[in-house]
């Protein structure tokens, strides 16, 4: 057994392009502090939870005992077991002629005759690398993946895994020997047929010396591929196995299915404490809803019973918002399994790329924020259509084939600072697309159907950490870019359309004042036959003015309050004349003259507000904010009220409120009266941010529920 490094056969294009650039410079990040992850428990968790042996029943199985478990632990292997493996010249000399990071370092354990740290990522009860190193070929002689080949002699994924399998683009494998400080690792797998191997890899990158060699270098026997070239094949000797075992103190049976991942001289910052919240972080969901049985990163233990203590020790600040976020994935579960969700609809518009109010018109949107503003669950299934191009080889010709799916999103209101969400497809998370961490509430988007798996997974990079217009993507759907934006925004969209529902403000259509919300008309029925509308009055929202500002909860530095912002003033007028003329050519509409000329008239001076004319019939202004918090349980009627000095906030007392101020634009002025603020305003253009420190319940000690309410008007 020995190390072995292939040239490119003289038949093959040479290809100097740098297969390995990403990996390469994310490990010089790593070692220059750039990096907080730990990716080797990423692939680590998604390969396990890939190779599962009861994958397709896994959910449903009843003997837990039988679920993949993880155990990770570091040892120190004696210096005369290593050197059996890598002192030998040809490695060693590739070593000092790579893009390896720490390229002497190997070379210095050995010389000082040093035992070597090795980390050693273990997975219990699942089928270990399949496939035949026989055949040195992606594909099997009866058309299967050949798992073997396409996880140690590709970079990149030649044959698809199915959309239900966590990974797919065929490069995070490498994550292992980019966690070695020498590009190294070990494999020992036992399948579930008792069949053994071993084998290395080292992920070497561009020789200088020899430009021709593989930037990958494998450890095992030395072999011939069907067109003669040299290969490794994996040590398969019952006995030299039984050694290796002994020597890498794996603490996985000799013949207990599964997979030994053993990384030499691992990078420094994968401790036991870094992978274990790492682990947590990524993969919460899965742990919680035992998908995978247990996790052990030295002495931290990571399932259903033991992830809050866990939590606790490592984290406690995180202890109490995890508690509370695992009850809502259970909450979830139920309504998920009742499938008892709202509905949105998309009409002609099928694929937007935000959720608006107007997708929820068969809604009762005022109860839905009843529901929200009372910690209820909310569910919405969200269509999804897709414009698969699919060969018709008959016809020669690619088409489209038009495919409705769907997701689901799952929403509830919590204390400030407590927010949590996951976007799951399948078991697979996607981190990067968490939209409340530390918001005020928790979310949930599951991608289960079969459709929708396959096309957001084609939308996932190597790291599967969010989704993108791929070239995957591209080559296999006509459109793609609204399913994305739609998906990525679900969440906030649907929450801010709650928070602009509970915080409208009932007005009248007074010269100069702006309303907080408006949409499309949506009538009243007059009279009725046959069960249809034969006409509609005309809702008096429709002659207000449109919306000229937002308002949101922000927080940083510790501090919390809200931002607020103008908009694009300009766009929402055309946008409101837009309705009005939809108003107008209804015939369903009962419009009288004097209802015509005065929509008529409010077209004519939207018109001019958004061409910058006539503003001075709208600023100056004042915008009115109220901020309360309702510790005491009161009535949302009352909440604005100050009912109890030492519970309320008093912004004009700066010895007891320490807060801060951000002003930019159309401001002139801000006062404080209690929990009143008053912003003054000269034009349409304008943004504030207002920070406070008052989030504690002086009594309780805890954080506060923050309410806000507002309003605007013309100075008089």
């Amino acid at each position: 057994m020995r190390w072995i490094r292939a040239k490119y056969p003289l038949s093959v294009t040479k290809n100097n392009l740098d297969p390995f650039e990403y990996f390469f410079n994310s490990q010089k990040e790593l070692e220059d502090g750039g990096l907080e992850e730990t990716p080797l428990t990423d692939e680590g968790i998604q390969n396990v939870d890939d190779a599962s042996i009861l994958l397709e029943s896994l959910q449903n199985s009843i003997d837990y005992e039988k679920h993949p478990s993880i155990k990770v632990s570091y040892e120190k292997i004696p210096h005369e077991f290593i050197s059996k493996i890598v002192d030998d010249q040809n490695y060693l000399d590739w070593i000092d002629d790579s893009q390896v990071q720490q390229k002497f370092l190997l070379n210095k354990y050995l010389k000082e005759k040093k035992d070597i740290p090795v980390l050693i990522f273990e997975d219990f009860n699942t089928t270990g690398i399949k496939g035949d190193w026989g055949q040195h070929d992606p594909v099997l002689t009866n058309g299967e993946r050949n798992d073997y080949h396409i996880f140690f002699w590709y970079s990149g994924n030649p044959v698809e895994k199915g959309g239900t399998k966590g990974g797919g683009v065929g490069v995070g494998r490498l994550t292992f020997a980019f966690s070695s400080q020498v590009n190294t690792f070990f494999s020992f797998s036992v399948r579930e047929d008792n069949s053994k191997f071993f084998i290395g890899l080292s992920c070497l990158g561009k020789s200088k010396k020899n430009p021709s060699f593989d930037g990958i270098a494998r450890f095992g026997n030395p072999g011939k591929a069907q067109d003669g070239s040299d290969i490794v094949t994996p040590i398969t000797d019952e006995e030299t196995l039984k050694q290796i075992h002994k020597g890498f103190k794996l603490k996985r049976g000799f013949n207990e299915p599964g997979t030994s991942m053993c990384v030499i001289l691992p990078s420094e910052s994968l401790t036991a404490k870094t992978m274990t919240l790492n682990s947590i972080n990524r993969y919460r969901y899965a742990f919680h809803k035992k998908r995978l049985k247990d996790m052990e990163v030295l002495n931290y233990k990571i399932n259903k019973n033991e992830i809050l203590n866990t939590i606790n020790k490592l984290k406690p600040e995180e202890h109490k918002k995890y508690k509370e976020y695992f009850k809502f994935l259970d909450e979830c579960e139920i309504i998920n399994q009742e499938d008892n969700l709202k509905k949105i609809d998309f009409e002609n518009n099928y694929n937007p790329s935000k959720i608006k109010k107007d997708h929820l018109k068969n809604e009762n949107i005022e109860e839905i924020s009843k529901e929200y503003n009372s910690e209820k669950i909310l569910g919405f299934k969200i269509p999804v259509v897709l414009e698969k191009l699919v060969e018709d080889k008959q016809q020669k010709e690619i088409r489209t084939k038009k495919i409705n799916t769907f997701y689901k999103v799952f929403l509830k209101k919590t204390k400030f600072g407590l927010g949590m969400d996951d976007v799951m497809r399948g078991t697979m998370p996607v981190s990067d697309l968490r939209v409340f961490e530390n918001d005020d509430a928790f979310g949930l988007v599951l991608i289960e159907d079969k459709d929708a798996l396959e096309f957001f997974k084609m939308a996932e990079p190597p790291n599967h950490r969010k989704f993108e217009k791929t070239k995957e993507l591209v080559k296999s759907y006509s459109k793609h870019n609204n399913q994305i934006l739609l998906l990525k925004s679900s969440l906030s969209s649907i929450k801010s359309i709650i928070e602009d529902t509970e915080n409208k403000q009932s007005i009248t259509a007074t010269q100069g004042f702006f309303s907080w919300s408006g949409g499309e008309d949506e009538g009243q029925s007059s009279n009725k036959k046959g069960g249809e509308d034969t006409d509609k009055e005309i809702s008096e929202w429709i002659f207000e003015n449109p919306k000229a500002y937002k308002i949101n909860k922000y927080a940083k530095d510790q501090m919390v309050g809200f931002q607020v912002s103008s908009l694009n003033f300009a766009k929402e007028c055309s946008n409101r004349i837009e309705q009005i003329q939809k108003v107008l050519n209804n015939p369903k509409y009962k419009i009288d003259n004097n209802q015509k000329n005065r929509l008529e008239k409010q077209i004519d001076k939207l018109e001019g507000w958004s061409k910058g004319q006539n503003l001075e019939e709208l600023y100056p202004a004042t915008i009115f904010i109220k901020c309360a918090q309702d510790i005491e349980g009161e009535s949302e009627d009352k909440i604005e009220k100050l009912h109890d000095k030492n519970l309320d906030f008093n912004f004009s007392n700066k010895f007891k409120s320490n807060f801060k101020e951000f002003k930019d634009g159309d401001i002139n002025n801000v006062e404080f009266d209690n929990n009143n603020i008053k912003i003054s305003i000269s034009g349409s253009n304008f943004n504030y941010k207002f920070l406070f420190d008052s989030i504690i319940n002086e009594h309780t000690g805890d954080a506060y529920d923050l309410a806000i309410s507002s309003k605007i008007s013309r100075k008089n």
